[in-house]
């Protein structure tokens, strides 16, 4: 009597190791996908960045252009 109830004790801690090997299966395969998309979005951030930078300089370029074109008309006085 005693071996059997040892047995079945046995027995549910072996489905309950399973169900647990299952579960850390299961969020390493998430963590693997998670890491992946952090690594995505690093990239998408680092391309977001330097098309920013990319802007700055083309504004920058194109304010300076402006006030050479407009130059004379914005720096006159009504006389």
């Amino acid at each position: 009597m005693e071996v059997s109830k040892l047995q079945k004790a046995m027995d549910l801690l072996n489905s309950e190791l399973s169900a647990a090997k299952l579960a850390t299966i299961s969020e390493q395969k998430k963590n693997t996908v998670l890491l992946s998309q952090v690594d995505a979005l690093e990239k998408d951030k680092a391309m977001l960045e330097s098309s920013l930078e990319e802007m700055a300089a083309v504004r920058k370029e194109n304010f300076n252009l402006k006030m050479y074109v407009d130059g004379p008309n914005v720096w006159s006085v009504d006389e």
